[in-house]
């Protein structure tokens, strides 16, 4: 995965349980494992997606997005400097809340194209190389099983439902 495929380094992609090596790591590895949670949730409705509508279960529409780099307070707690460059890159780079809501709208009220998809600027867009390699989709299989399990465990019959 390089800099320019996806901003999580994911290291934990290679681990034999990829959600027990999420729980390690301290308070410094956290801007990643944000990231890498934004990478799950893609990996996870490009296959749960096809499944619902596999399934014979009334029909929903299942898409995942983001907005973008908002204005927010999602760095509120980063330490020096991550902080600082957080602040400078949000005075030039970042969009305002409204506009990056934009994408959350358009992906509530899209239609069946839009379905196991990732939307970006209010439109369907592909996710990353990396996501759409052999091993993007060996991880997004992998990923997809363990969480199938951990649910399993929580509530079982659960996956019964999709």
């Amino acid at each position: 995965m390089g800099a320019n495929d996806i901003q999580a380094t994911f290291k934990e992609q290679d681990a034999d349980n990829i959600f027990k090596a999420l729980t390690t790591g301290g308070q410094k590895e956290q801007p990643d494992k944000y990231n890498t949670s934004k990478l799950l949730e893609i990996l996870t409705i490009r296959t749960l997606g096809p499944a619902l509508s596999a399934s014979q279960k009334p029909k929903i529409i299942l898409n995942t997005l983001t907005p973008g780099f908002c204005h927010s307070a999602l760095m509120r707690s980063a330490r020096f400097p991550l902080n600082v460059a957080a602040y400078i890159g949000k005075l030039i780079l970042a969009r305002s809340t409204e506009k990056g809501s934009r994408t959350l709208v358009a992906a509530a009220s899209a239609g069946e194209e839009s379905h196991g998809c990732y939307m970006v600027d209010c439109k369907v867009r592909e996710p990353s190389a990396w996501v759409r390699s052999e091993k993007g989709m060996e991880t997004q299989k992998r990923v997809y099983g363990e969480l199938m399990e951990i649910l399993e465990r929580i509530k079982p019959g659960i996956t019964g439902n999709i």
